[in-house]
């Protein structure tokens, strides 16, 4: 990654509402109409853009970039991109890719879904293969079912061979499951589900633990690495899928596990495209304990989740451009038991899609020496109405509260202070949006300090140290 001290500004010329013309095409999955993909070119990210799935194989959103002009090529040099305003759980992992050539279709040309082929070997469990051959994001309404409800249940599923041999890496292949739960309520518990990767009848990794808390139905998500095979070309892979199940208690029912659908989602070795950050996790609302507690749903999610990736080195000549996310929005921090069950007071059930206010893509400014002036890092401002009465009783209405974020930079060489001011003084001004980030690579400030936010009280170019310029204004959050 990236030097964690820096500062980066994206102030694009493109992707925005004034040059919607220059972006041949936006592809995604399927959109809800009132919330469609045109909202990404708004500058207001509460204009979202909505899929109607979080399923990985459907969840990403791609960009063609047109000319400028008449005579200007295709293409863009992309030292920055960023995606605001989206609902990333803290769960979550997101990718940025581009490619120099023209468009590609995400899922065709860099993936495969593959489903099960046989069902190898099963405990309590009732059902058939052809039950969940079917894609996740399509399910028939059939499942297989435990044989005895309120029990553990476990099934075995052999896949076909892929065409295209696995691409090794970090999260680069992945099981969907749709399923559901059977009973469970706020005064009990929700059952658990764990998948373990196996080969040819062997045991390959324990790939995780996802709570069900849907009753109609659910996407879960299980990341590995093709390295883990002993053939790299796929042949034997097996998935062991694993279901808790809850007896009654005084007054409750069995809790169990339905299972509707499985895929496996295989990343194809080749073609790989030109420019990858690979699978990040998600910044957003980790655990800390500095309040006394690691659980992060007791504070819920963040008011605002910008997502934003810097590359080392600017990516050259990109024709296309994808933001692809894998977020089944399912709660992955219990450990599986049989009868483990994860309490519901902490658990929310998935948003059921995956969404976005904005991409914004382009050059960004990141000076060579950063040296923050001293003062104020990171601030907020609230337009909330407070009203007391004479009894010294509160009311009044709550605004959320934006955040203010103060710049000042020192050491700017005269081609630095020049270009800041010119892009961001004078072209974009106090109307005009910019991405600001004070701290791109660090978990917690990347959250905090990751802005789609509008200029305010400019200070402008001062002189500063002996030949070198300072630069000054105030950032505030546009909600």
């Amino acid at each position: 990654m990236s030097d964690p001290r820096r500062m980066a500004i994206l102030a694009p010329d493109f992707v925005t509402p004034a040059a919607a013309t220059m972006v041949d095409n936006y592809t995604a999955g399927t959109t809800v109409s009132t919330m469609p993909l045109a909202n990404l070119l708004t500058d207001e990210p509460s204009d979202s853009a909505r899929l109607l799935t979080h399923d990985p194989f459907d969840a990403y959103w791609e960009a063609v970039f047109g000319p400028i002009n008449a005579v200007t090529s295709p293409i863009r040099n992309l030292s920055g991109i960023g995606l605001v305003n989206g609902n990333l759980s803290r769960f979550g992992f997101y990718r940025v890719i581009a490619d120099t050539g023209v468009a590609f279709d995400v899922r065709l040309n860099y993936y495969q879904r593959l489903a099960p082929t046989a069902l190898l070997a099963s405990t309590n469990a009732s059902g058939a293969v052809t039950d969940v051959d079917e894609s996740p994001r399509s399910p028939d309404g059939l499942w297989i079912t435990p044989t005895t409800l309120g029990t553990e249940w476990q099934a075995r599923f052999s896949f076909g061979t892929p065409a295209a041999t696995p691409r090794t890496g970090s999260n680069r292949q992945t099981f969907v499951v749709w399923a559901k739960r059977v009973n469970g309520d706020v005064t009990f518990e929700w059952p658990l589900l764990t998948a373990h990767l196996y080969e040819s009848g062997v045991f390959k990794a324990d790939l995780g633990c996802r709570v069900v808390s849907s009753s109609t139905g659910q996407i879960l998500v299980f990341r590995w690495d093709a390295s883990l095979l002993s053939a790299a070309s796929g042949v034997d892979v097996e998935v062991l899928l694993k279901a808790s199940g809850r007896s009654p208690a005084s007054g409750t029912s069995s809790v169990g596990i339905h299972l509707g659908a499985l895929a496996w989602d295989s990343e194809k070795a080749s073609p790989a495209p030109a420019f990858d950050s690979g699978w990040l996790a998600s910044p957003f609302d980790q655990t800390s304990s500095q309040w006394g507690g690691t659980a992060a749903d007791e504070m819920g999610a963040a008011p605002s989740k910008n997502l934003q990736y810097f590359p080392a080195t600017a990516w050259a000549s990109v024709k296309w451009l994808a933001v692809m996310v894998s977020d089944d929005q399912a709660d992955a921090s219990y450990a599986y038991g049989a009868t483990g069950m994860a309490p519901p007071a902490m658990i929310r059930v998935p948003d059921g899609y995956t969404q976005a206010g904005h991409l914004v893509a382009g050059a960004a400014f990141i000076p060579s020496i950063l040296n923050f002036a001293k003062g104020p890092l990171l601030g907020t401002r609230e337009s909330s109405i407070r009203l007391e009465t004479l009894g010294g009783q509160e009311g009044g209405s709550r605004r959320r509260p934006r955040r203010v974020m103060p710049v000042t930079l020192d050491h700017l060489t005269d081609a630095e202070g020049y270009s800041l001011f010119d892009r961001v003084d004078w072209r974009k001004g106090s109307k005009l949006p910019v991405l600001v980030v004070k701290f791109p690579d660090g978990d917690a400030a990347s959250q905090l300090t990751t802005l789609w936010c509008t200029l305010e009280s400019p200070q402008g170019l001062a002189r500063g140290v002996p030949n070198k310029q300072s630069w000054a204004g105030t950032f505030v959050e546009k909600l």
